[in-house]
């Protein structure tokens, strides 16, 4: 009876150091995985940075434009009313 105790002991043993080593094996084998989904997910985040700078250079671009736009209108404006000035005091010395 010793003899068999020990034979179930040393037995239950090792198939529960073999259970572990067999699990710790299992967990790495995923590791390449992680590693391979964190260098992609690196990458999109340098991409959306790029295109967060990309867009906000673009945004700057878009209001000097606007503001240089305003400028050329006010100018236009400005142009309309002296040549209105002008032609009004033709008139008013041809008269």
């Amino acid at each position: 009876m010793k003899h068999k105790k020990i034979i179930i002991l040393v037995t239950l043993g090792a198939l529960l150091c073999v259970g572990k080593v067999w699990a710790d094996n299992n967990s790495w084998q995923g590791s390449p995985n992680l590693t391979r989904t964190r260098n992609i997910i690196d990458q999109l985040g340098q991409k959306l940075s790029t295109k967060s700078s990309e867009v906000n250079r673009l945004q700057e671009q878009a209001s000097l434009t606007q503001s240089q736009l305003t400028d050329a209108q006010n100018n236009v404006q400005d142009y309309k009313n002296k040549a209105n000035d002008l032609q009004n005091q033709l008139n008013s010395k041809t008269n």
